[in-house]
């Protein structure tokens, strides 16, 4: 036995073990459409199908097949053979030239006697309906054969007759309950007898008919949604107020006409409620059937939905939303209508509290999140047009990602946010450079601007040193700190204190890691010429930095001495030689003052000069608080003026310490035998704020507090302490000050005095963290006993700071001359430290012409418009203040605003002229700083107000914009990144200036600007790949002005898609992603209508079964072919015996006879497998049409083409309401 024959055994053997199991083998079987290699021979096996079968090679294990392996054995002998050639040169060998010319004869008269069995057509007998005047009986009778489905419309269509008119039409084909698809036959007849009618008059066409009835249509279903009134209780709250043709207003009148209930009973009848439910459903099923036989305008029904979206109430809204989601798919054709759809349920959103309690406004809500979340998932790209993007994109992410998503999806809707706000920031930021970015400074002088009571002095330390977002060289922070301290456009006498202790904090920060140079810092500062003139300002804050010990005078002193400072002859006065001989010193080793004299050759004259002031002020000292009792005497007021005097002579040579350090010292070691009465205080801190002594002045009022003062002085010292907190927190000292209090605070309880004020103070130390929990939770008790028994005292306020001088000329003269020479003084002074008060400055300007009622509206806009200029001449320039400018243009409102606006779109126009090829260099320069200034200050200034341009200025910079992009289109350049980069930021910062009711001019020049938008992105994106990002970005301002330009002028004819097809772009050359956004955006507004009179009708056949389409899924019909071709060649082949004459054969070349019926040509490069679907194959390498999926409205599905939406006569697919 053969080992074939003993698998073929076993084999069977298998088979009946598992037949005794019920059970039998897997054959895998070849398709059912794939026919057999032999047609006669079906055991011979089916081209590429090669199933496991026993016996086979593959399972002899021969010596070769385990050596070499196993080689397949094909039926045909090679893969690339062709029988073509052989064949061809067998037809041209047998008859000469002649088979060939008898072929090509053969296959003509083939299609020839197909053609003359093809039925033919005479002239058309159809005509449309006559219309004919009825009386009443005949009217009804007729339309009640209209109802009847046993009655043909062939004899129906003889004569219609008059009756309905508008509205009345659709409730009367209602009433009847007309079936729907006898419906639509009759809206088509009357439309077509209609427009056939009508064909004649000037200036008809079809698609106005078309508008005008669905406009009916819309009002229709408008007047059905208005019958539903406002849900009870708070719900009616939430209803936005009715538009001029209100819905509330014409559903009364619709109620009243049609003798109906009220509105308000309609949902809560159950009668009423079905009847009403019943009418909506047969309304919507019309409607659909309109729809479909485009026998209703697509777009303006769409928009018709956006408007009830948009002003429904919150009864109507559910109705809306469900009509909304029976259409999502049409929307989704087209992104701008998806963008208005989204943005009107992104605004009702916000209308309904997050808390409401109603089952229809949780309902309501859940349905305008899940169509906003279908929308988003379908087509992310309708979310980044600007108004949407701006008002919405913070609520967005609460509304799209849900705990309850699937994390697939959310990471995708994630990315899909982010990808939006990259691009919405790009589009609308425009191009940065170093004039609009945030100097380093700011922050930094923002953070020393804060230093108040309470902060605190380390967490300041921090955030200045090491939480910073762009940190500074060292030595250029410290030279901020010093001119911070000292500079004229900042008040308050804490600076210099709050410098010294946050370099003393940064020098023990670093300290072991590296050096602090505080004093290098300080000597390169003033070398570098930013210190002020002001030398006492200087010298105040040296002497506070010499005293917290970061600034050595000693090693100052001898610097200087090696740089040659102190040497006589020097030609300019030297501001180090002038600080060294006036900071004050006290606490260094030694006599400080006769250091200083050695060290800079003090002659005899000055410290005589010294020596007389020191004296003089001693004396003065002795007269008004004596050592001693009794050597004065101290009746009357105590005059202090040649005491401040003195004071004064002796700062400005820095020898008031000895005074402040020494002698009021001693003066307070005499309270045991002489007390502190209120005028020695008084003049105590007078001599200390005279010579700008803080440090001294907080000493003497801790050693005051510490020595249990009376009740009197008491109030006199919280008096000091609260007008001076910032000045204590600054030296980081208000725990020593909480400290001394508290102990006052507990002294005078013990003897039975207890001051409110002084428990409020500690109260607010206690809070800031300057006192321990315990001693905080007494005064709490103490606080809450005087809370309940005492009234509470008025507390001195802190002094104001000066305000800027500016402001009182202004209350002077308030002419529009004055007012602008103000503002360009305070323009032309705009510094990085003059901003806060530059910004009250102009503020002030502008609101004081603002409020002016004596000027004229003319001349307030002559004088806004001046102001507009200086402003943009000082801040546009390029010379470093645009950021500046930026922040004070955030004081524009109102018409300030709209004229800052007006002239900047002038200069702007101006700028964009200067970005053509033919510029010269310079232009183009300066053109690019305007664009970069300018457009970054409107950005600003349209984040904090609302701005509207006047018309011509926004025309022109429109016009300038469209010539712009044009001029990139015809360049033979690559368009610069720049250019379109500025083009398409200017188009959305017009866009946000634009009025809501702009002239038609403006609109026009909007619209003008979409198809060089849309062709610079075709270009860009075809030429060059990496620039497929400014591609997107041209494509996103394409959807920003669609989506305004629906808004502002809803009857404006929108470009289609193929309105931006010319020879230069080839759609076949561009990416999918394009042409498929650019259907979205422009597809819309295309000939969406196939037929150019959907009106028309051919016939009056009552509407039957649909007929199935036959689809080739596979290899031709064998069958069905042989039976085709043996019905026509036995007439054809008779032919063969009428002889042709030789001129007839000779007529015609080989390769032209050839062509007329070409043979199998060689395809030496396919397999079997797709020589046999060669034919069936379509297209190869061709680019398919641009399409969008359109699926299913509600479940997803593929949508029907016209007249399949219906299984049988009156019964609709979807849309049936319940």
């Amino acid at each position: 036995m053969s080992a074939a024959s003993r698998l073929v055994k076993k084999a069977a053997t298998v088979d009946d073990d598992l037949l005794a199991n019920g059970l039998s083998r897997y054959h895998l079987e070849p398709p059912s459409w794939r026919a057999p290699w032999l047609a006669n021979k079906p055991n011979s096996g089916y081209p590429q199908f090669y199933p496991t079968c026993a016996g086979q090679d593959e399972d002899q294990l021969t010596d070769s097949a385990v050596k070499i392996g196993f080689t397949g054995k094909s039926i045909v002998k090679t893969e690339s053979f062709s029988a073509h050639q052989l064949i061809y040169e067998k037809l041209k060998g047998l008859k000469g030239d002649t088979i060939l010319p008898e072929l090509s004869r053969l296959a003509t008269a083939v299609a020839e006697r197909a053609r003359a069995r093809n039925p033919s057509y005479g002239p058309p007998a159809f005509r449309l309906p006559s219309r004919v005047s009825a009386n009443d009986s005949k009217r009804a009778a007729w339309f009640n054969d209209l109802a009847n489905q046993a009655i043909p419309l062939s004899k129906l269509s003889r004569n219609i007759p008059h009756g309905y008119v508008g509205e009345k039409r659709l409730e009367m084909l209602f009433d009847r309950q007309v079936p729907l698809l006898r419906a639509v036959w009759y809206i088509r007849a009357i439309g077509a007898i209609e427009i056939q009618a009508a064909k004649s008059r000037a200036g008809f066409s079809i698609a106005n008919y078309t508008r005008e009835w669905s406009a009916i249509v819309h009002e229709f279903v408008r007047k059905q949604l208005a019958e539903i009134a406002y849900p009870d209780g708070a719900v009616a709250a939430l209803a936005p107020p009715p538009e001029p043709r209100s819905l509330a207003s014409s559903a009364s009148s619709s109620s009243v006409a049609a003798g109906k209930a009220p509105a308000r009973r309609i949902l809560a009848d159950n009668d009423l409620r079905q009847a009403w439910t019943a009418r909506f459903s047969y309304t919507l099923q019309i409607l659909e059937a309109l729809y479909e036989e485009h026998l209703v305008d697509r777009d303006s029904f769409l928009r018709f939905i956006i408007q009830q979206a948009e002003t429904s109430h919150i009864g109507q809204l559910p109705f809306v939303l469900f009509l909304a989601e029976e259409y999502t798919a049409e929307f989704l054709l087209s992104e701008p209508l998806s963008a208005r759809l989204v943005s009107a349920c992104l605004d009702r959103l916000k209308d309904i509290p997050a808390d409401a309690t109603s089952a229809v406004l949780d309902e309501t809500a859940h349905a305008l999140r899940s169509l906003i979340r279908s929308f988003f998932i379908s087509l992310p790209d309708a979310f980044v047009a600007s108004p949407l993007w701006t008002a919405h994109s913070k609520q967005l992410e609460g509304i799209l990602l849900t705990p309850d998503l699937e994390p697939t999806l959310a990471e995708t809707i994630k990315a899909d946010l982010a990808d939006l706000s990259a691009r919405a920031e790009a589009s609308s930021e425009g191009t940065y450079d170093a004039d609009s970015l945030e100097p380093d400074e700011l922050e930094m002088i923002q953070i020393l601007d804060d230093i108040a009571f309470p902060s605190d002095l380390s967490a300041v330390h921090k955030s200045l040193f090491h939480k910073r977002r762009r940190r500074l060289p060292l030595a250029a922070e410290l030279s901020l700190l010093f001119t911070w301290a000292t500079t004229s456009d900042r008040t308050g006498a804490h600076r210099p204190y709050a410098v010294a202790a946050l370099v003393a904090m940064e020098r023990d920060h670093v300290a072991g890691r590296s050096k602090l140079d505080a004093e290098a810092a300080f000597i390169g500062w003033i070398d570098r010429g930013l210190a002020p003139w002001d030398s006492a300002a200087v010298a105040g804050l040296l002497a506070e930095l010499v005293r917290v010990g970061v600034v050595s005078y000693s090693l100052y002193l001898q610097r200087m001495i090696a740089r040659g400072e102190t040497e006589q002859g020097h030609e300019t006065p030297s501001l180090h030689l002038q600080l060294l001989r006036t900071v004050a010193l006290y606490g260094e080793a030694g006599n400080p003052l006769a250091k200083r004299r050695i060290a800079l050759r003090a002659g005899a004259s000055a410290r005589a000069d010294s020596k007389r002031l020191v004296d003089a002020a001693e004396r003065e000292f002795d007269k008004l608080v004596p050592l001693v009792p009794g050597d004065t005497e101290m009746s009357g007021e105590r005059d202090c003026t040649a005491l401040l005097e003195a004071l004064e002579a002796l700062a400005k040579d820095g020898s008031h310490l000895g005074i402040t350090r020494q002698l009021i010292p001693q003066r307070l070691a005499t309270a045991s035998e002489r007390p502190l009465s209120l005028e020695d205080h008084a003049i105590f801190v007078k001599s200390f704020v005279a010579v700008q002594d803080f440090w001294g002045l907080l000493q003497y009022i801790i050693i005051v507090l510490r020595s249990l003062p009376p009740r009197n002085l008491l109030l006199q010292v919280l008096d000091i302490v609260e007008v001076y907190l910032d000045l204590w927190t600054s030296m980081g000292e208000l725990g020593n000050v909480a400290g001394a209090l508290l102990a006052a605070h507990e002294g005078l309880k013990v003897v039975g005095i207890s001051e409110r004020r002084a428990v409020l103070l500690l109260r607010q130390l206690g809070n800031a963290g300057h006192l321990d929990a315990a001693s905080l939770a007494l005064i709490e008790q103490d606080f809450q006993g005087f809370a309940s028994s005492l009234p509470i005292l008025q507390i001195l306020p802190q002094a104001l700071p000066a305000g800027p001088h500016e402001l009182p000329s202004l209350a002077v003269d308030a002419s529009p001359q004055a007012v602008a020479a103000q503002l360009a003084a305070t323009l032309s002074g705009l510094t990085i430290w003059r901003l806060a008060d530059s910004k009250v400055e102009v503020q002030s300007c502008l609101e004081r012409l603002d409020l002016d009622t004596s000027l004229q509206d003319g001349e307030k806009a002559e004088a806004f418009n001046s102001l507009s200029r200086q402003f943009l001449d000082r801040v546009c320039s390029g010379a470093g203040h645009t950021y500046l400018g930026e922040q004070v243009a955030r004081c524009f409102h109102g018409r300030a605003s709209d004229e800052l606006v007006s002239v900047a779109f002038s200069r702007l126009a101006e700028a964009v002229d200067g970005l053509a090829e033919s510029a010269s260099p310079e232009r183009r320069t300066t053109s690019l700083t305007t664009l970069r200034c300018t457009g970054r200050l409107l950005n600003t200034l349209l984040q904090s107000s609302k701005a509207c341009s006047r018309p011509e200025p926004l025309n022109l910079l429109l016009t300038a914009i469209k010539s712009c992009l044009d001029g990139l289109l015809d360049s033979d350049n690559t368009p610069e990144k720049e250019s379109v980069l500025h083009a398409t930021h200017l188009l959305g910062v017009a866009l946000r200036c634009t009025p809501a009711n702009p002239p038609a001019e403006t609109c026009e020049l909007f619209k003008d600007c979409l198809i060089p938008c849309a062709k610079l992105a075709a270009t860009l994106s075809k030429d060059c790949s990496q620039e497929s990002e400014l591609a997107a970005l041209l494509l996103d301002t394409c959807s920003h002005l669609l989506f305004t330009i629906t808004t502002i002028a809803p009857s404006l004819r929108l470009p289609s898609f193929h309105a931006f097809l010319s020879s230069e772009i080839d759609i076949d050359t561009l990416p999918n992603s394009i042409v498929q956004r650019l259907f979205r955006l422009f597809g819309f507004y295309s000939a969406v209508v196939p037929l150019a009179n959907p009106w028309e009708m051919v016939d009056h056949a009552d509407p039957g079964p649909l007929k199935e389409t036959r689809h080739n899924i596979g290899p031709i019909d064998l069958a069905y072919f042989d039976a085709r071709i043996i019905e026509a060649i036995p007439a054809v082949t008779a032919l063969d015996t009428i002889p042709q004459s030789p001129a007839t054969s000779s007529g015609h070349s080989e390769r032209g006879l050839q062509t007329n019926f070409d043979f199998e040509t060689p395809c030496t490069g396919l397999s079997v497998a797709a020589r046999d679907h060669r034919r069936t194959l379509g297209g190869i390498g061709s680019k398919p049409a641009p399409s969008v999926n359109v699926r299913d409205r509600r479940c997803g599905g593929g949508s029907s083409s016209s007249g399949s939406r219906w299984q049988e006569e009156g019964t609709p697919r979807s849309g049936h309401f319940e």
